[in-house]
């Protein structure tokens, strides 16, 4: 049996997962542009096609990965930014295998810091009331 370590990318500078951020676990919404899900629907932010560089000295999150954990607040998420809008939001559960979390916000978004190769996708469906 060969067994594979999965590593962030390393294009992650120092610092990046943080400290503080903690394993991956729970239900959690993402939105996507493909049915079924494929890796790039979870790059980080810093690796959406609309970015276009990324900024000097930039804070952790630039290179996490967006998620909610409630439905209605991914959707009020996906409705209100443009470049958002149109996609579909799939749902799934998280594991440690993936990555790290951030802490949630008020509005149940938090950042996931994902291991490269990592397999995520596989594990997110696109809920039946977006198709």
């Amino acid at each position: 049996m060969i067994l594979t370590v999965l590593a962030y990318p390393k294009d992650f500078p120092q610092g990046v997962p943080p400290q503080n951020a903690q394993a991956a676990d729970g239900i959690a919404y993402r939105v996507v542009v493909n049915n079924p899900p494929k890796q790039q629907d979870f790059c980080g932010y810093y690796r959406e096609p609309f970015q276009k560089k990324v900024p000097a000295n930039p804070p952790p999150n630039f290179f996490g990965t967006s998620m909610y954990r409630k439905y209605e607040s991914i959707k009020l998420a996906r409705d209100l930014y443009k470049n958002l809008r149109g996609k579909k939001i799939a749902k799934g559960k998280l594991s440690s295998e993936y990555g790290v979390i951030s802490d949630e916000r008020h509005d149940s978004h938090f950042e996931a810091w994902l291991k490269e190769n990592c397999g995520i996708e596989k594990n997110f469906e696109v809920l039946s009331c977006e198709l």
